[in-house]
């Protein structure tokens, strides 16, 4: 008998895990703390948003306040990915946690791997955590490098040494600025290879499955 696979939104369905409970500002993961969470729920839940407006249209739809928003910066430009003032702006009435998905550099600019681990990039990573720290959101979780085990990312563990160097470098890096910051260890979950073991750099494991890969597939 097929078992299909689906996930709602298209946003990440994250897998909570590690000493850390889940998203640690939002209350454990074992259902002990649901008042800890706008929610009401035992768990951190929300969704993909570009907009509080929409944010909130989720939040009336389902009749329930959101814990968390999944947003993405516009990583076309430095300026996007480590000042990404509008974005947060955008969400400055937003009780809940944001997630904040990042490359390791922008888009078609001509980053590496290499560069990144040799710390080329730490002076634009410590801006963005002073900028999370100034917009009160110090505890956000950066979602970092996600769906890496993919090959259609600039950012792919192709090479896993080098890697984990340069995402212990971004990690580093944000958290001069802003040291209560979550990491999320994200992959995909489809098409992809092994990813590389995570350290002490990484909070919180999560896994990315599509709604239009779901369409598709069963098992």
């Amino acid at each position: 008998m097929s078992r299909t696979l689906v996930t709602g939104l298209w946003a990440a369905t994250w897998l909570l895990a590690c000493n850390t409970g889940g998203y640690t500002s939002l209350g454990k993961n074992d259902g002990s703390d649901a008042s800890a969470t706008p929610s009401g729920l035992a768990w951190p839940s929300g969704t993909n948003a570009d907009d509080l407006a929409r944010l909130n249209a989720w939040a009336t739809y389902r009749g329930r306040a959101n814990d968390v928003a999944l947003v993405i910066t516009d990583y076309t430009s430095w300026d996007g990915v480590a000042r990404p003032e509008a974005l947060l702006a955008r969400f400055a009435e937003f009780v809940g946690t944001l997630v904040i998905a990042q490359p390791f550099w922008p888009s078609h600019s001509g980053g590496s791997l290499s560069d990144c681990a040799a710390g080329a990039y730490d002076a634009q990573w410590k801006d963005f955590g002073a900028l999370l720290q100034a917009h009160g959101r110090g505890r956000s979780i950066v979602r970092l490098a996600w769906q890496f085990n993919g090959d259609d990312v600039e950012w792919s563990a192709r090479e896993p040494v080098t890697f984990i160097a340069c995402f212990q470098h971004v990690v580093s890096a944000i958290r001069t600025g802003t040291p209560g910051v979550v990491i999320d260890w994200s992959m995909g979950a489809h098409g992809a290879s092994e990813p590389p073991s995570g350290d002490h750099s990484m909070r919180t494991p999560a896994t990315a499955s599509w709604m239009s890969w779901a369409s598709t597939h069963s098992t």
